[in-house]
């Protein structure tokens, strides 16, 4: 073996350099369109062939660069993005390093077309193997075009490393995906081998740019989000409702000053935001842009610049999660069987035409005379199913609110879906509506509800505005499915309870309730459980003997190391108690060990489930369905049972109509 140490030749070094930016074509397309967005381009066109291997363009409509400038901007660790260490320690752009470009034309054949607004002319440079083939003016639009030709030809050991064609292209997808998300008033148009993949419009609206991506519409799914955290800290982006799971993470993306990062640790804080409302091993849909102060952000950790940490990393993620579970707690979260019946969407290209057809046969009836039995709601025992729409009066009574129903003498007919009015339709969505009768002399039902009732949206077939809250006590009880579900409507919805879990929902916040104020049922053991206090916590018994007592165990020390349990919760078994005091001893041993917190909740979960109603129960009375609406309703989360399945589903009364070919 040669000992002897000397300095590698300057070529096997621009090599390494560049295979630390550069190991793939998703790398090329990476740093090419991190410039063009640096750049200020609004329009950005990434076009590939063979999974990048052997083409890659990326056209932009940015800033370009100015002719003295386009051979330099090819040289090692040059850029136009930084200048000082104060630049540096505050970056407001994607690249920063100077070293995009000089590692592409090393592993690869480029050319590059570009102007500045100012020039009247373009310049068209080529490289390869860093060597200048051409450089002449041309005429061109402003931006910049580069192609970059049969990637790793000059390095065959990392040419055979590369993947398939569709497996590359695959990881080029990705990229694009997340740009495009991150920088939604971003023009993208994706083509690979000549097909088009995607397009997006720049209109900067998120939720239109996913759409656009996934062929979702996210409307109803997802709510858009922009929230100040404080001076330095702000989340924007999309947050999927608890509809939306799924068994990956493939619909997360993570976004920091508008940079992709591998935001493992924020993912996990988000997550953490989700449990109460996704059940386990399923995981929620986000696209989050973490803007921070860049004075607060390190992102020099790797070439790549996919890793970023974070100054007060552990309060920046506290503050996320917090942030993130107080906009999910108040928000509608009530999940929409969207399009249950596989219904098309609605063609209103001919409404007009479809009104008058409608207007001359509700014509023809007025001309007859009406049957109450068939046309009117007016007898207490009409089995006819469309009910009134409620409407309620508020009376103050024993220092409590009742809400009764006012009587109405307004007779409606059945078929009043269309206004009297043409010309409404001529620029706005139906509103299919129906008002059937309460008759005159119908008995006012009291109940009461300690809440103002929330108004909600009036329903659009193409958009619904989504109602951020539903008060569940102002809904109509119109009975139980399957001795499983409860059903519940008004004049928009119908809407069904899963029984178990609204109960299990009620029963596990009652015992967090009783646990948090102290209110915990004990259970005594007949001989006390020893449990020793590891060699290196032995300062901290008391401490941890003073947490057991939160917790509503029962302890006292024994000598040095010992401590004696002679009572433990109800909601843990005898031998689940040397796990959780394990849990409390890792608390103080590791700085980032798992919060026992967890094992608390998930007994008091288990608790709750095992005492709620179950399904297919035949016993229950309309007296215990009416106290369990009313205890959900007051529930801090009534939308997910602790272990995360939803409570609430719901279905709209345009679907069910349109079912049944009431509307045309």
């Amino acid at each position: 073996m040669n000992n002897v140490i000397k300095q590698l030749d300057s070529e096997i070094v621009k090599l390494i350099s560049a295979g630390e930016v550069i190991e793939s074509p998703a790398s090329v397309i990476k740093e090419l369109v991190e410039n063009s967005i640096d750049a200020g381009a609004d329009s950005i066109t990434v076009e590939i062939k063979n999974g990048g291997k052997s083409y890659i363009r990326v056209t932009d409509n940015g800033s370009g660069i100015d002719e003295k400038y386009v051979e330099e901007a090819f040289n090692k660790h040059s850029t136009s993005k930084i200048s000082t260490i104060d630049d540096f320690n505050k970056l407001y752009t994607n690249g920063f390093r100077g070293e995009a470009l000089s590692s592409v034309i090393a592993v690869s054949e480029t050319s590059m077309t570009t102007k500045t607004k100012e020039q009247n002319y373009g310049i068209s440079i080529t490289y390869k193997n860093e060597k200048i083939l051409e450089k002449v003016k041309v005429g061109t639009s402003d931006g910049t075009n580069i192609i970059v030709k049969n990637l790793f030809e000059n390095v065959p050991a990392r040419q055979k490393f590369l993947k398939s064609d569709k497996s590359e292209a695959m990881k080029i997808t990705s990229y694009l995906v997340k740009y495009a998300l991150a920088h939604p008033e971003v023009k993208f148009k994706y083509i690979n081998n000549s097909k088009q993949i995607f397009q997006t419009y720049g209109t900067s609206d998120l939720m239109q740019t996913a759409k656009e991506l996934f062929s979702e519409d996210f409307y109803n799914k997802a709510l858009c989000v922009d929230i100040k955290i404080n001076e330095d800290l702000s989340l924007t982006g999309l947050l999927g409702k608890n509809s939306l799971m799924y068994s990956s993470r493939k619909m997360q993306y993570i976004f920091v000053n508008g940079r992709i990062v591998h935001g493992q640790s924020i993912q996990k804080a988000i997550e953490e935001a989700y449990k109460k409302y996704i059940p386990a091993n399923n995981f929620p849909m986000f696209f989050v842009n973490i803007l921070v102060n860049p004075a607060n952000v390190d992102v020099n950790i790797h070439p790549n610049k996919l890793e970023v940490k974070f100054e007060n990393e552990q309060q920046i993620l506290t503050q996320i999660k917090n942030a993130v579970s107080k906009q999910l707690d108040s928000s509608q979260m009530i999940a929409h069987i969207d399009n249950v019946f596989g219904l098309e969407k609605e063609d209103f290209t001919d409404i007009k035409s479809q009104y008058q057809e409608y207007k001359n046969e509700i014509s023809k009836k007025n001309s007859e005379p009406l049957s109450t039995s068939s046309k009117l709601i007016n007898t207490s025992d009409n089995k006819n199913p469309e009910q009134p729409p409620l409407k309620f009066e508020k009376v103050e009574v024993d220092g409590d609110y009742v809400y009764k129903i006012k009587n109405t003498d307004t007779l409606v007919k059945e078929d009043s879906y269309f206004s009297e009015n043409a010309n409404e339709f001529e620029n706005k969505e139906l509103d299919f509506k129906q008002s059937p009768l309460l008759e005159n002399n119908s008995t006012p039902a009291p109940f009461f509800i300690p809440k103002e009732t929330v108004t909600q949206e009036n329903f659009s077939d193409k958009k619904a505005t989504e109602p951020y809250f539903v008060d569940l006590t102002l809904l109509k009880y119109a009975g139980r499915i399957f001795d499983t579900y409860i059903i519940l409507n008004d004049e928009k919805y119908m809407y069904l309870i899963d029984q178990h879990a609204a109960h299990e929902r009620v029963l596990y916040e009652k015992f967090m309730k009783d646990f948090k104020t102290q209110e915990i049922s004990t259970q005594g053991l007949l001989m006390p459980n020893r449990v020793t206090v590891p060699i290196n916590l032995t300062d901290y018994s008391d401490k941890i003997i003073e947490l057991l007592d939160k917790f509503g165990f029962d302890c006292d020390l024994f000598g040095d190391n010992i401590i004696l349990i002679r009572s433990i919760p109800t909601y843990f078994s005898e031998n689940q108690t040397e796990l959780f005091v394990q849990r409390v001893f890792d608390s103080y041993l590791e700085e980032d060990a798992p919060s026992f917190d967890d094992i608390i909740i998930n007994k008091i979960a288990t608790k709750a489930c095992k005492a709620a109603i179950k399904g297919l129960d035949t016993t229950v009375k309309n007296e215990e369905v009416d106290k369990l609406i009313f205890d959900l309703e007051h529930c801090e989360n009534k939308y997910a049972c602790p272990h995360g399945r939803p409570t609430i589903t719901r279905l709209s009364k345009y679907e069910i109509e349109k079912f049944f070919k009431r509307i045309l």
